[in-house]
């Protein structure tokens, strides 16, 4: 993606990029990572190119190591992409450990040892095909921060070697998916899927033993869309709740009940009532593609949706029990959703870059109401001075007006900024609707 000046009526045009294809963080809910010590640091996993690291909170980004590309190109690789990654959570520590390969099935990992710079000479995985997955799921233990999970395999010594998780005799295919950890007692808890996409199993000792924790298929559920990569999500401080999909491809959430050593199942509200025009395969087959969980408030959750003619990213602000489309302008593309720790923005990847939308409110407390009626809500988040209007249609243009009438901002979008207006009383109108 590259500019060129024309002064020949386009007689010639010579191409200059050099095979740079566009920052995708599109595979998986780790294809963005946070360091999780630093606000400085963190990394987008992009399709084709490998990873762009920044160390200055998102002002300027390293490209990938040339090193990933002699990997491809001599073969120790099948491509330079790069689809997860996760930074050791230790103060200091500048250990990363990520993905490298040809997107779903021939994956390797490579490890860095300064926050993602450079990489080491070799990927760790060797270049076998028993060893080659998509490591669509990659992680630090919370408690325990010299392991790393990695699809089907476990490190104890922060990603320098892997070794096969025994998994369970009748799930013996089953990758890990996701890491929870309880913020009382410290303990961490790690989650695994079937080949299927529909057993969940948790172990509650680092990976050495596992249990079965829900069975999607008794309610005609799975983690599973249009491929391999699980569309899943556990509770980042709850280990007794984790997210996957219904038959409908709407939200489930799945609840273990440690006393009675059982789990159910409820579905979050329904994104099934899609456009009429849409045939009836079509409407049972693209729905949610990614679920992100924001673990300052997991009452404030996002989901990235596949489907056409409805919008592209819905939040909810009281863990599911309503949702609305925060959508704007943003790509229609079912890419990864992401929330980052320190500032609680989400950070949206697709195949046509990375967009940032606004943190959410830190809390009720936090949280001035302007009104809520059955179509239009506004709320002020007065930590960050930020106007969120839900219920916005993407054709209304909305005005706020001083009290006696003089219009002080016009803006397209679900939300704006309003700390450059002075204190005093404000009006606002959305589209052809009265003023709230």
């Amino acid at each position: 993606s590259t500019f060129h000046k024309i002064t020949n009526s386009g007689g010639a045009v010579t191409e200059s990029a050099t095979g740079f294809t566009g920052n995708a963080a599109m595979q998986t809910d780790r294809s963005i990572a946070f360091h999780p010590y630093d606000s400085t640091i963190f990394g987008i996993f992009c399709f084709d190119v490998g990873p762009r690291i920044t160390f200055t909170k998102g002002d300027w980004f390293y490209p990938s190591d040339p090193i990933i590309y002699t990997w491809r190109a001599t073969g120790k690789t099948k491509w330079a992409g790069s689809y997860s990654a996760a930074f050791q959570p230790v103060v200091g520590s500048k250990v990363v450990v990520a993905s490298i390969g040809m997107y779903i099935s021939t994956n390797q990992i490579m490890r860095s040892v300064n926050n993602g710079l450079t990489w080491g000479s070799l990927p760790i995985t060797p270049n076998t095909t028993a060893d080659l997955q998509a490591f669509n799921f990659i992680a630090f233990d919370p408690e325990l921060t010299n392991i790393v999970y990695a699809g089907s395999l476990i490190s104890k010594d922060a990603g320098l070697t892997f070794n096969p998780i025994a998994f369970p005799a009748a799930y013996t295919t089953s990758l890990t998916c996701g890491v929870s950890q309880d913020p009382i007692t410290g303990k961490s808890y790690v989650f695994a899927i079937d080949n299927a996409r529909t057993a969940i199993l948790r172990s509650d000792d680092h990976g050495e033993t596992w249990f079965l924790f829900y069975n999607l298929a008794l309610v005609g559920g799975s983690a599973k869309f249009l491929d391999s990569t699980p569309t899943f999500a556990a509770h980042p401080s709850n280990p007794n709740i984790v997210f996957a999909l219904d038959k409908n491809r709407d939200l489930l959430k799945v609840v273990f009940d440690p006393i009675a050593q059982k789990a159910t199942s409820v579905g979050l509200n329904s994104f099934a009532a899609l456009p009429t025009w849409m045939p009836a395969d079509v409407r049972t087959y693209n729905q949610i593609r990614r679920i992100g969980i924001d673990p300052v408030d997991p009452n404030v959750m996002y989901v990235s949706m596949l489907v056409s003619g409805i919008p592209s990213i819905y939040r909810t602000l009281n863990g599911g029990q309503t949702w609305a489309s925060i959508s704007d302008d943003l790509n229609y593309q079912g890419g990864c959703v992401v929330v980052n720790p320190h500032t609680r923005e989400l950070y949206k990847g697709s195949m046509s870059g990375t967009s940032i939308f606004p943190a959410a409110p830190t809390n009720p407390s936090s949280v001035f109401t302007i009104r809520q009626s059955n179509t239009l809500s506004a709320y002020v988040d007065l930590g960050s001075s930020m106007l969120f209007i839900n219920g916005y249609d993407e054709k209304d243009l909305n005005v706020i007006f001083s009290i006696s009438g003089k219009t002080v901002k016009r803006f397209l979008g679900s939300s704006e900024s309003l700390a450059d207006l002075s204190s005093g009383m404000y009006l606002l109108m959305s589209g052809g609707r009265k003023p709230v």
